[in-house]
């Protein structure tokens, strides 16, 4: 019997670090994602797509009808991200945040909605202000991956050492 499933990359990389047996049928039957490198950032980059697709989605729920155009990313960009020149935000800066990673583009996402629920539209002056909120959401999974490889001990010294600094 062979299960498949979507599992993300550095579960597995865990699982091989641990010694488990599991990873040998998941490494073969998966497929690896790439994202893309950080010299191709634009609204035609795969994560901008699903993030645009979501709005799209969410705007149609909610009885609104944006037409799109030929550029559809481009579009929903503009609309939720380009405010004005002095508070919009580029692909290439939100991306540089997220480590080209879902779930922190989801998340940083989600902690400007938290810090400003009315706001129609996400600047640089709002991921801003949710930039510790986030970093602190994200250092804390990072830590519960780490108690897989490394003591408490090691993270508590890896936590000062990465957030004893006061510049970022």
């Amino acid at each position: 019997i062979f299960f498949a499933a979507a599992i993300r990359s550095e579960v597995l990389r865990s699982v091989d670090k641990l010694g488990k047996e599991i990873h040998k049928t998941l490494s073969q039957l998966g497929v690896h994602m790439n994202w893309g490198h950080y010299g191709q950032l634009n609204t035609d980059h795969p994560l901008v797509s699903m993030l645009c697709k979501k709005i799209i989605y969410s705007e149609n729920r909610k009885g609104i009808h944006t037409e799109l155009g030929l550029r559809p990313n481009d579009t929903i960009w503009n609309k939720y991200f380009r405010k004005n020149l002095q508070d919009s935000l580029e692909v290439k800066d939100l991306f540089r945040l997220t480590w080209l990673k879902p779930r922190d583009l989801v998340r940083i996402i989600n902690t400007c909605k938290i810090i400003e629920p009315s706001s129609k539209f996400i600047g640089s002056s709002l991921v801003q202000r949710a930039r510790t909120i986030y970093s602190n959401d994200s250092w804390n999974e990072i830590q519960s991956q780490l108690n897989t490889s490394l003591s408490p001990g090691e993270i508590e010294a890896l936590d000062m050492v990465l957030t004893r600094f006061f510049d970022e």
